[in-house]
C-alpha cells in the first residue's frame, strides 16, 4: 500500500505506516511468549520506540486528512522527539555484548513482570509505560479536537456534506480505536 501509492497522498501513506506499526507491535509482543528472544537477544527492545511513534503517526494521519496536507510540516517532526529520547535511553542495552543481553532476556523470560519495569534504560525504572500512555493520550485528545473543530467548520458548508460525514465517521472510528 505504501509503495503502490503513486498519487502523493500523505494520508494514505501515514495510514499504511499505522497499520504496519500495529502489526509489528502485535507480532513482537507475541514473541515474548516464545523463546525467540533467547535465540535473537539483539532484537529485544529493538522495536520499543514504536510505542511512541504509533500515536504520532495516527495524529498526523488525522491531521493530514482534516487539513488535506500532502507533506509534513516542519513542526510535525517535533512530535518524534519522545521516541528519539526513549531510544537513546535504551542505548546502554543496545550496546551490550550478546552474552549480557542474553542474561537480561533470560531474566525477563523467567519473570514477565520485569518487562514493564524496563531496568535496562538510563532513566528511572517504570517511567516508560506512564510516559507512553500520557503522550498517547495527549495526541489522542489532539485527534478528537481536530475532528471536533473540523466537523464544526465543515458542517457549515452545504456542499459535500455526505462525503464529509463519511470521512468524519471513519476518522472518529479510527481515533476511537487508537
Amino acid at each position: 500500500m505504501y509503495f503502490l501509492n503513486h498519487n502523493q497522498s500523505l494520508a494514505s501513506r501515514l495510514l499504511a505506516i499505522v497499520l504496519l506499526i500495529l502489526s509489528s507491535l502485535v507480532f513482537i509482543n507475541s514473541l515474548t511468549f516464545t523463546n525467540f528472544f533467547l535465540v535473537f537477544p539483539h532484537l529485544w527492545r529493538a522495536f520499543a520506540w514504536t510505542h511512541f511513534i504509533l500515536p504520532v503517526v495516527a495524529y498526523l494521519y488525522v491531521h493530514s486528512v482534516v487539513h488535506q496536507t500532502f507533506s509534513l510540516r516542519r513542526n510535525d517532526y517535533l512530535l518524534f522527539i519522545p521516541a528519539v529520547i526513549y531510544t537513546l535511553c535504551l542505548a546502554p542495552f543496545y550496546l551490550l555484548p550478546t552474552a549480557e543481553k542474553l542474561e537480561i532476556v533470560k531474566r525477563f523470560m523467567e519473570d514477565k513482570t520485569l518487562i514493564s519495569f524496563e531496568p535496562e534504560t538510563w532513566l528511572q525504572k517504570s517511567w516508560a509505560i506512564p510516559a507512553k500512555l500520557i503522550y498517547g493520550l495527549i495526541l489522542l485528545i489532539g485527534q478528537f479536537l481536530l475532528l471536533a473543530i473540523w466537523r464544526k467548520n465543515e458542517m457549515k458548508r452545504s456542499y459535500q456534506i455526505e462525503q464529509n460525514t463519511t470521512t468524519f465517521r471513519w476518522l472518529f472510528l479510527f481515533t476511537s480505536v487508537m
